[in-house]
């Protein structure tokens, strides 16, 4: 709150913890109405706004506020435009909000347009990557995360317009299959995308960047095995549209394999943190 430089990262977590407070005011409160009726009328409605607070208004807009800091250092470039930015945050801001007053109190009359608002604000964020598409290089594991993470992201967005323009059943399994293409196909690469340049650069910091040696100082990227990098990557690339397949269509062997999947990514994401970490302990 303090800082002397209120830029759009500033803003977004500003946002983000804003949210979070309304998330748990609105679920005391829907704790507290579940058997009178008398704030919230709409139950499902209820759920419905209390998901998109905790996915958008938190988890999301957190996430995305952050990328606006990591995303030129992971793409090695920077973001020439900033109009994309901040209509994206308004726009995605505008939608969610009008999206829970909608599901809360007056009966979801205009969902489909608060999820364009949405789906529009996403686009914009999108449009940043702009560099990281065009640029030469080869793509590291942290770049293909990205890309991984905004095709979850469309694939999530296409859901939720589905949903709110009725051409999906609004049933349990499309609300799971949802909410799975939101978290593994899109929120958890981003976060492993952030992770795998975060982690080896503080280690390498600590331990190499800040001390005279005699000794052969190893590179950031020496840190952490590339290999393991990209099994995480194709694990998750598999496990996001087995699992919502499975959860859409309810078929268990999809479900479990998405889950035998993300357990690899898992195993192979523990072991290269551990293999960064080992140099602090050094």
């Amino acid at each position: 709150m303090r800082a002397r430089r209120r830029d759009l990262t500033w803003v977004h977590f500003l946002a983000a913890l804003g949210w979070v407070a309304a998330l748990a005011t609105v679920g005391t409160l829907m704790a507290y109405d579940r058997q009178r009726g008398l704030i919230f009328r709409d139950p499902e409605g209820g759920l419905i706004a209390h998901v998109h607070m905790a996915l958008i208004g938190f988890v999301a807009t957190a996430i995305y506020g952050a990328g606006h800091r990591l995303i030129s250092w992971v793409a090695i470039d920077q973001i020439s435009s900033r109009w994309e930015g901040r209509m994206s945050f308004v726009l995605t801001q505008a939608g969610l909000m009008g999206l829970t007053l909608d599901a809360l109190f007056f009966g979801r009359c205009l969902m489909s347009v608060w999820a364009c608002l949405i789906a529009a604000g996403f686009i914009l964020y999108a449009l940043q990557l702009r560099p990281l598409l065009n640029r030469r290089q080869a793509l590291d594991p942290s770049s293909a995360l990205i890309l991984l993470s905004f095709a979850g992201g469309v694939a999530w967005m296409g859901l939720g317009l589905g949903l709110a323009f009725g051409c999906f059943a609004d049933v349990s399994p499309a609300r799971a299959a949802y909410v799975w293409t939101a978290l593994i196909g899109c929120v958890t690469p981003m976060i492993l995308a952030q992770i795998h340049k975060i982690a080896p650069f503080l280690v390498w910091l600590h331990m190499y960047g800040l001390r005279q040696r005699t000794t052969p100082v190893p590179k950031i990227e020496d840190l952490t095995h590339r290999g393991l990098a990209w099994v995480e990557l194709a694990a998750l690339a598999v496990a996001a549209p087995l699992g919502t397949a499975g959860l859409g269509l309810e078929l268990g062997e999809l479900v479990r394999a998405a889950g035998a999947c993300l357990l690899v990514g898992a195993v192979c994401y523990a072991w290269n943190l551990r293999s960064a970490l080992r140099h602090a302990l050094v």
